[in-house]
């Protein structure tokens, strides 16, 4: 399966199962579900990610990601995630789909993001 493929796969299963919690108009545990995810996703980020995106977001071999309009697109963010691209490597084949997700929703609502969870 071409990478392209498989990370329309991922990103479609992501959407489709996203957990209810998750959505924005959603139940009042949103707030909680969120916060949970980000919390598995920061570490994920400093294993994997910081080194070129830097501690806060900042940039350095990578791309800024710190008040990143790009990143309001849930769906770019997670082809970037999986596919990588130029300089970044692809994490499709290296992290699971809850990876993907938490460490995605991480950079989107961390420093001065504040896109909420993936949702349609």
């Amino acid at each position: 399966m071409k990478i392209a493929q498989r990370a329309a796969l991922i990103v479609a299963a992501l959407m489709a199962s996203a957990p209810s919690a998750l959505a924005q108009d959603a139940a009042p545990s949103a707030p909680a579900a969120l916060a949970e995810t980000i919390a598995i996703g920061e570490p994920i980020y400093v294993r994997r990610c910081q080194e070129c995106h830097g501690a806060k977001g900042g940039g350095f071999v990578g791309p800024k990601l710190s008040g990143n309009e790009r990143l309001a697109n849930a769906e770019f963010v997670i082809r970037q995630i999986t596919n990588g691209s130029a300089d970044m490597p692809a994490f499709g084949k290296r992290l699971t789909p809850e990876e993907l997700l938490a460490v995605g929703t991480y950079v989107r609502n961390s420093w001065d993001n504040s896109f909420g969870p993936f949702v349609d």
